[in-house]
């Protein structure tokens, strides 16, 4: 999946308009099907804005309903080593909307934090079902050596929290070193509401009259690569960084991006906007990276003329030049004089742009998978799927105009590929790094992952997402009921899809065939169903994790053994 799209700066002070609240209804109503409720619609939304969560994948971190602590939506990022707890409240009308965000909420979530991070035992008595689930998946976590970070996200269609309240929240939260953010109407209006064209063409003003350019022979290129560096002034750059249509950030700048912006709230990104909000924002220059830009071709004339650049992309410098402009926006007088270093490398080679990409992002921790966003392999994938009418998101951040059944994320890819094609369910639930790093090539083998078979393995997985939406809806509602209430199929999802491949192989059916797989679908859910009937009463969290389990699946579909004959005696848990 992508990531965190949306720009967190607390305190807003504008009020929501008519306009803002038609442009958030609007993507609510896009959220789901109408007979849904409203407020998980919006949580959907608050999900892909802030987390770029898509579609009804977003359902398995809702954790809203009876008994749910204040804690609406719960992710575990482990990539980025955070949790985000989110609280979210949607009202119907415009009239409400200029009031804040109830206070009352405050007290339940500093309460939960702590007693989240602190572990305490009658914690989990206190949750519905899948808030539970959630607890115990971070405290085994936790066990295992992991250290997160906790932010709490204040999301709604209407004003922030009253300055009191939101002071109470941060001073608490800090006692465990937590952090909270707020997303109020305005906010999400101005994300939902972006819609670009490419550039061909944009002018860059230089600060001074002549800049430094180097032009060197290389023998691999049949033409000179040139560069050209300097410093620009930030209320120039934003004019550069700016959507002619919208005003907004241009993202089709972006494209040879290894990832998307990460927002304010990520350690580095906060560090560069305190410098440029506080007294050393004239020693910026000095203490940043600075931006480079690639582009076809750029026109320089000395003089202090502004430099004409033909189809640019940022390639390196992206959460410099997003968190910029957001700074700009908010205290554009006080930084419009600041200077930002700013290279532009004129050439139109995929492969040195590539190259220029990977080697110069170091200031921000990348994660494997964003540093394979332009693989060969993932950008044949990305154009096969286009052609057949899918979007292949590559990177965090990166945003498809197709609805979620014809969107499919990188992440999500791989981990199809792992329980459908690899026979590896368990990792496709833990191991979501491995297959972006020195697996990469083996699991996105182009030998045997084409274009297709990634449709019809999307297309199986969202047939056994309709039966684990139900149990999630089923769980939702069952508020402080036994443990009983938890149905496999939440957890068992990737086991499903796994027998799915395993009963095609042995059927003899082209894993390609989705008319002919999708009809193994029942009898997969029969056998894991039963499966999970026969061995002893543990979380289904923790047994679809095993490799045992695996093994036990496995030899239920192709050796013939009977699945009632699988006693929870059998079963020794392997990690």
């Amino acid at each position: 999946m992508s990531r965190a799209n949306l720009k967190l700066i607390n305190g807003s002070s504008r009020s929501p308009s008519r306009l803002d609240w038609a442009t958030v209804e609007q993507a609510i109503t896009h959220s789901g099907q109408h007979n849904e409720p409203r407020t998980v619609r919006f949580q959907r939304l608050v999900l892909n804005k802030l987390l770029g969560v898509l579609g009804n994948e977003a359902d398995q971190y809702i954790t809203d309903g009876g008994d749910d602590c204040g804690v609406d939506c719960f992710f575990i990022d482990y990539n980025e080593n955070r949790i985000h707890l989110i609280s979210t409240k949607t009202v119907e009308a415009y009239d409400k909307a200029n009031k804040n965000f109830p206070g009352v909420e405050v007290s339940k979530l500093i309460c939960f934090v702590k007693d989240l991070v602190n572990k305490s035992d009658l914690l989990p008595t206190r949750c519905n079902p899948l808030l539970r689930s959630k607890v115990t998946e971070t405290w085994d976590a936790i066990d295992s050596g992991r250290v997160f970070d906790v932010c709490v996200h204040i999301c709604s269609n209407q004003c922030n929290l009253i300055e009191r309240d939101f002071r109470a929240l941060k001073v608490g939260l800090s006692e465990v070193r937590a952090t909270a953010y707020e997303h109020p109407l305005s906010r999400f209006s101005d994300e939902v509401s972006k819609n670009w064209s490419p550039p061909t063409s944009k002018t860059l003003r230089f600060v001074g009259r002549e800049q430094f350019e180097h032009q060197q022979h290389l023998q691999s290129e049949d033409t000179p690569i040139k560069s050209l560096l300097g410093s620009v002034r930030v209320a120039d750059l934003c004019d550069f960084l700016r959507s002619d249509q919208k005003g907004f950030v241009d993202e089709s700048l972006f494209h040879a991006n290894v990832r998307g912006h990460l927002g304010i709230q990520n350690p580095v990104n906060r560090e560069i906007a305190n410098t440029l909000r506080g007294n050393n924002r004239d020693f910026f220059f000095f203490l940043n990276n600075g931006i480079t830009v690639v582009c076809d071709k750029y026109l320089y004339q000395s003089g202090g003329f502004p430099v004409t650049l033909h189809r640019p992309q940022i390639v390196n410098g992206r959460q410099t030049a997003e968190t910029i402009f957001a700074i700009y926006r908010e205290i554009s007088d006080q930084v419009q004089d600041v200077v930002v270093s700013v290279r532009v490398i004129e050439t139109s080679t995929p492969q040195l742009i590539e190259d220029i990409s990977l080697a110069t992002n170091s200031q921000s921790r990348i994660g494997t998978r964003d540093l394979r966003a332009n693989h060969p392999i993932a950008q044949k994938l990305a154009s096969g799927l286009l052609h057949l009418g899918y979007y292949y998101i590559r990177k965090r951040g990166e945003i498809s105009n197709l609805s979620s059944n014809q969107t499919i994320d990188a992440l999500k890819a791989g981990q199809l590929i792992l329980a459908y094609l690899k026979g590896l369910p368990e990792k496709a639930k833990t191991d979501t790094t491995s297959m972006f790093a020195d697996s990469f090539e083996q699991v996105f083998d182009p030998n045997y992952v084409t274009p297709q078979l990634l449709i019809t393995a999307h297309r199986l997985f969202s047939d056994i997402e309709i039966e684990k939406h139900k149990a999630i809806v089923t769980m939702r509602s069952s508020g402080l009921s036994a443990e009983s209430t938890e149905h496999w199929v939440v957890e068992g999802a990737f086991h499903v899809l796994y027998c799915v491949g395993l009963l095609a192989k042995r059927e003899k059916i082209d894993l390609n065939a989705y008319d002919q797989c999708s009809e193994l679908t029942p009898k997969a859910m029969e056998i894991v169903g039963k499966y999970y009937d026969n061995i002893e009463r543990i979380a289904a969290y923790r047994l679809f994790r095993s490799v045992r389990t695996r093994d036990d699946l496995r030899s239920i579909v192709e050796g013939g053994a009977n699945v009632n004959a699988i006693q929870s005696k059998q079963l020794r848990l392997e990690f």
